[in-house]
C-alpha cells in the first residue's frame, strides 16, 4: 500500500464471471475455443488482471488527475482532423457525425457548408474540421474495414483530448499493421448541440437518450454494409452506449464495445458528487455551468418553446448543481417528473443484464465525479458478456502517466480492438455462452425501430 502511494502505482483488477462461466469464442471448423480474457491478455496485457503501471507522481490522486484535464492545454497534442456529416434524425432534429480523416483540411473548407442549418467552424475547431457534402463518395463503401463509433462525455465533442488520444493510437496501430483491410476507420457522434453543431429542434440529450445513437448505427450499417462496427463511450457517453448495447440485446450490430468513466447509477453519482466538499463546491457547479452554457449557446432556438423560455429567463441564474439543472431542464425536457425520475430510469446499471455484445468498462476507484462504489459488480459477474477493468487510480478520464499529457489507456485500447478484430471477427469466431437472452426494460424515452 505504501509502495502504491509513493510511486503512484496503478493496478488493474478484472471483475468478470467465474472461469467456468466466462465468455468463449468458438471456431466452428475446428471447435477451437478462445476466452474473452485470452483476447485481452494476448493483445493488451496492460488490461490483464493484476497488471500494474505507474501514473504521474505529480498527479498523485483522483482529484489531481481529474482537474488536470481542465488545466492543461491539449490543443497541440494528438491532433486529429475530421470531416462532418449532418444526420437528419427521423424523429426530429439533426446530429453531427465526425469522420476521422488523415488528409489535411483545405484552408477554404470553412466556407463550404452544404447544410443550411449549420454555421462555419470557429476556433479551436478551425483547421481541423470541414463539412462533407451529402453526396460525397466517402459516405458509402463496400470495403471490409472495421469501423469505430465513439460517444463523448457531458457537453463535450469529437475535439476532446481523452477521445483524440485513442484515435491517434488507433491511427498509429493502423500504420504499424500496414494492412488496409484491417485498418480501423473512426467516427464520433456528437450529441445534439455539442461541438459547434446547431440545434434544429428545442431538444438536447441525456444519459439514456439512445435514439440518436441507434439511428447513427443503422445509417452506418446501411452505408458501409461490409464493415464490422465497434463502439466506445466516455462518461455520459458511456451511459448512452451501455444503455444502447443493453437495449439492443442479441440484435446488436456492434462486435465489441468499451466504455470509460461509466456513471453506472446516475442517482448515486449525483448524490456522491454533491456529498463531498470539493464535489459540491467545484465539480457539480462546474458541470452545471457547462450545461447552462450549452443552453445559452442555443438560447434563441430553445426559446421557441415557451416552457424553456420561461425557465431560461427565470431559473437559469439559480442553478448551482448538476441535479438542479436536471430538475429544471433535462427531466422535464424528456417528460420525466424531475432529475431523480430521470436518473433512476436512465441508469446504465439497469441494462447490464441485457448486454449480448462483448463489453468492457474501465472505471477508476478514485474517480471524484462518478465515484467507485456504484459499479454493479453482481450484475457484471452474472453476465459473461460483460467485464469491468477496475483501477485503483486514474480519476475521471485521466489516467495520466506524466504531465505532458501521455495517458495509460490509449495504446492498450488500440491494441485490444485491433487484436479482437483480427483474432475473433476476421476468423469468424462466434461468442458462445449458456446465458439465455434477457430483454431488459428499455429507457422510457427509447423509440422502437421505426422511430416512434
Amino acid at each position: 500500500m505504501i509502495k502504491e502511494w509513493l510511486y503512484n502505482t496503478l493496478t488493474v483488477r478484472q471483475i468478470k464471471s467465474d472461469e467456468k462461466d466466462e465468455l468463449q469464442f468458438v471456431d466452428a471448423t475446428d471447435n477451437k475455443k478462445v476466452t474473452f480474457s485470452d483476447v485481452i491478455n494476448k493483445n493488451a496485457p496492460e488490461f490483464a488482471d493484476g497488471a500494474t503501471d505507474r501514473l504521474s507522481s505529480v498527479l498523485f490522486n483522483g482529484h489531481m488527475q481529474t482537474c488536470y484535464t481542465g488545466v492543461k492545454s491539449f490543443e497541440n497534442i494528438d491532433q486529429v482532423n475530421y470531416e462532418r456529416y449532418i444526420l437528419k434524425y427521423p424523429h426530429g432534429g439533426e446530429g453531427a457525425l465526425d469522420f476521422v480523416t488523415t488528409e489535411s483540411i483545405k484552408p477554404d473548407a470553412k466556407n463550404e457548408i452544404p447544410y443550411p442549418s449549420q454555421e462555419p467552424f470557429q476556433p479551436p475547431l478551425t483547421g481541423h474540421y470541414s463539412y462533407l457534402d451529402p453526396n460525397n463518395a466517402k459516405l458509402s463503401s463496400q470495403d471490409t474495414r472495421p469501423m469505430m463509433i465513439m460517444c463523448h462525455g457531458l457537453t463535450g465533442g469529437s475535439h476532446e483530448s481523452y477521445l483524440r488520444s485513442i484515435i491517434k493510437s488507433i491511427i498509429d496501430e493502423n500504420s504499424d499493421k500496414n494492412d488496409q483491410e484491417t485498418d480501423f476507420a473512426v467516427c464520433v457522434l456528437n450529441s445534439r448541440g455539442c461541438c459547434q453543431s446547431k440545434l434544429t429542434t428545442p431538444q438536447l440529450y441525456n444519459g439514456g437518450w439512445t435514439n440518436d445513437l441507434r439511428y447513427c448505427v443503422q445509417y452506418l450499417h446501411k452505408q458501409f454494409p461490409n464493415r464490422s462496427l465497434y463502439m466506445m463511450g466516455f462518461s455520459l457517453g458511456a451511459s448512452i452506449v451501455t444503455n444502447y448495447i443493453g437495449e439492443e440485446n442479441s440484435n446488436s450490430l456492434i462486435k465489441c464495445a468499451m466504455v470509460m468513466g461509466t456513471p453506472w447509477d446516475l442517482l448515486q453519482c449525483a448524490n456522491f458528487v454533491d456529498s463531498t466538499r470539493i464535489g459540491s463546491r467545484i465539480y457539480s457547479p462546474t458541470l452545471a455551468q457547462n450545461l447552462c452554457k450549452l443552453v445559452l449557446l442555443h438560447k434563441d432556438f430553445l426559446e421557441k418553446d415557451p416552457v424553456w423560455k420561461e425557465r431560461i429567463d427565470n431559473k437559469m441564474n439559480n442553478i448551482s448543481s448538476m441535479k438542479q439543472f436536471d430538475d429544471i431542464f433535462t427531466g422535464p425536457m424528456f417528460e420525466y417528473t424531475d432529475a431523480t425520475d430521470y436518473y433512476v430510469d436512465a441508469s446504465p446499471k439497469n441494462r447490464v443484464a441485457g448486454i449480448r455484445t462483448p463489453f468492457i468498462s474501465i472505471n477508476a476507484l478514485d474517480d471524484p465525479i462518478v465515484g467507485g462504489m456504484c459499479i454493479p459488480k453482481d450484475s457484471i459477474k452474472a453476465n459473461p458478456f460483460t467485464m469491468v477493468l477496475e483501477t485503483n487510480l486514474g480519476g475521471h478520464l485521466g489516467w495520466f502517466k506524466d504531465i505532458n499529457g501521455q495517458r495509460w489507456y490509449p495504446k492498450p485500447v488500440a491494441k485490444f480492438f485491433h487484436g479482437f478484430h483480427n483474432d475473433i471477427v476476421t476468423k469468424g469466431l462466434q461468442p458462445v455462452t449458456k446465458l439465455p437472452d434477457h430483454k431488459c426494460p428499455n429507457v422510457r424515452t427509447t423509440f422502437d425501430s421505426t422511430g416512434k
